[in-house]
């Protein structure tokens, strides 16, 4: 069969397209995507950089690896705060080891270097023959759909609705802002005074400026970390010489002194303290006084040294006029942290009610059960946080429930237990006679008054059931010192038939978060019989700020022969 000119004509021409087709980079093999590990520079030693990336990594020695600093930056139209970064500089992978690698870049990076800077690099692609069936859309095509609705914004925008009519001020910032991230701040600058060039009545004016303002200060203090300014080498000679250590752990009402000292005070003109409250309102000025040849210092104002701390930056002015900053700076300012006093825990002002469950066994025995006692108790305290005299009131319930009798002084071999663990045998010293059972039921209404500022009177009224009936009972007590810091408490407490106590008290905070109380009491509960000393061990451990929990420990005796600890616990609800 002859085949006619026209089909041959059309054969050739497909072969040609298949060709073609099977020579396109597309077809005659595949690309594998680039991977890109990022790290972080986790210690800065002289001229070395540490940075958490390895060999297990793919780094190898000799890898350059590109160095960002990350930035906040602010969406002009709604508000949001995200971060950013953008690049600093590149440095090779000196040594590699398994997990880290250690950099040495150039005098001018290594400068603007610091600790948490984010670190990156790439393995390279690997090239593999593969067969694609089909090429892929154009990611810079336009979408159709409802994107089109929006056209002038832009595709990454999430403030953004398909169909909505934006202003063109709108439309221009929020091409603006895509186009200044990873950008540094130097040219985020310019872009946004760029933008109020084009749009000078936005009403998006005030948070551009803003902005502006951020990226500004950024940009000063990347200025003088490169080096670039002319300033900056004198700035680093003159930290040499003008000597200042930060603050060490400072507590609440302890005088701030900032001290500055220096060999030759004549490259200083003028020298300037910049604090305010930690993250409040604008920074006041100050400047140090002389204090001595080599010294000069400046006393912190107690308004401004208060909790949670202080924020301050100092800089100088040299011979030539020029203005220095010598010690941080406005944006990064150094913080000096304030802590509650010596012995003294902070009660933050909403936390004025407290809930208190406890619990405690007794022995005063040996755990033979003939002399012992359970006390238990739930109560609520209500602080007025007022200046009145009635300083906090408290109602509850508590439990009183044990066993106990007259202790024999010497051995009495005639005479033999009624009852009790020992029933039948005869009486030795040290023995319970007769143990008793009691218990008392009851509730009470209490209140704090506060005689003064450091003295305070506790008084309760107690009313309850015992194995008589209704009974009756008083408690007071008189604490010297706040109730937050170290106080001394002396008191004494009748409750029903279970008998007398009289207590010393003494708490102390002076490990943060955990008061601690050495307790010596005197009691003849539980049924009202011997006297007996009790020496107890309490901690109350602050586990949050609405949550404490109490354990205690403690030793009872009547005599030497008839002793036995005790142990007890608890739980508090702040708020």
């Amino acid at each position: 069969m002859r085949t006619s000119p026209m089909v041959l004509g059309i054969q050739g021409l497909c072969c040609l397209m298949l060709v073609c087709a099977l020579a396109a980079p597309g077809h005659a093999q595949a690309v594998a995507a680039a991977r890109v590990v990022r790290g972080l520079v986790v210690r800065i030693d002289g001229p070395e950089f540490v940075v958490d990336l390895g060999a297990a990594a793919g780094l190898s020695p000799g890898t350059p690896l590109v160095l960002y600093r990350t930035i906040r930056a602010r969406h002009p139209v709604t508000g949001k705060e995200v971060l950013d970064r953008f690049p600093i500089g590149q440095a090779v992978a000196a040594e590699v080891a398994e997990r880290l690698a250690i950099l040495r870049p150039d005098a001018a990076l290594a400068r603007l270097l610091q600790v948490g800077d984010r670190v990156e690099f790439t393995i390279q692609p690997v090239v593999a023959p593969q067969v694609v069936s089909g090429g892929e859309p154009d990611a810079a095509a336009p979408s159709s759909g409802s994107d089109a609705a929006c056209p002038a914004c832009p595709a990454a925008s999430a403030s953004c609705t398909p169909g909505e009519v934006r202003q063109p001020d709108l439309v221009d910032a929020e091409a603006t802002y895509l186009r200044t991230l990873g950008k540094p701040p130097e040219e985020r600058v310019q872009l946004w005074q760029q933008y109020l060039k084009r749009n000078p009545s936005t009403s998006l004016r005030k948070a551009v400026e803003t902005e502006i303002d951020a990226m500004s200060v950024l940009v000063a203090d990347v200025e003088i970390s490169r080096g670039v300014s002319a300033e900056s080498g004198e700035a680093r000679r003159l930290a040499q010489t003008v000597h200042h250590a930060e603050l060490p752990r400072l507590r609440a009402g302890e005088s701030a002194w900032l001290v500055f000292a220096a060999a030759d005070w004549s490259q200083v003109q003028d020298l300037r303290v910049h604090f305010r409250r930690q993250g409040e309102g604008p920074y006041r000025m100050s400047r140090p006084e002389p204090s001595g040849r080599l010294a000069r210092r400046l006393r912190v104002p107690a308004d401004v040294a208060i909790a949670p701390g202080f924020e301050y930056f100092v800089e100088l002015t040299n011979p030539q006029g020029k203005e220095i900053r010598l010690f941080a700076s406005a944006a990064l300012p150094t913080v000096v942290a304030i802590h509650p006093p010596l012995g003294r825990r902070p009660t933050p002002a909403n936390q004025l009610t407290t809930l208190r469950v406890t619990a405690e066994h007794v022995d005063f025995n040996r755990y033979r059960g003939d002399d012992a006692l359970f006390a238990a108790a739930m109560d609520v305290t209500f602080r007025l946080g007022t200046d009145s005299v009635l300083y906090a009131f408290s109602m509850g319930y508590g439990l009183l429930s044990g066993r106990g009798g007259r202790v024999a002084e010497v051995d009495l071999p005639d005479t033999l237990h009624t009852n009790g663990p020992d029933k039948g045998k005869p009486i030795r010293k040290g023995d319970t006679i007769d143990p008793r059972p009691a218990t008392f039921k009851h509730a009470f209404l209490g209140g704090e008054w506060a005689l003064s500022e450091n003295l305070h009177a506790l008084t309760r009224v107690v009313v309850g059931l015992d194995e008589q009936g209704l009974d009756t009972g008083v408690e007071v007590a008189a604490r010297i010192g706040p109730e937050t810091a170290t106080n001394l408490q002396v008191g004494a407490s009748t409750l029903g038939d279970m008998g007398r106590a009289a207590f010393v008290a003494l708490t102390t905070n002076v490990v943060d978060r955990v008061p601690m109380t050495g307790l010596f009491e005197v009691t003849d509960r539980p049924v009202g019989e011997d006297l007996g000393i009790r020496l107890i061990y309490e901690a109350n451990w602050r586990a949050t700020d609405n949550l404490g929990i109490t354990g205690r420990v403690g030793y009872d005796l009547r005599t030497i022969d008839h002793a036995g600890p005790s142990l007890g616990g608890g739980i508090a609800l702040y708020w």
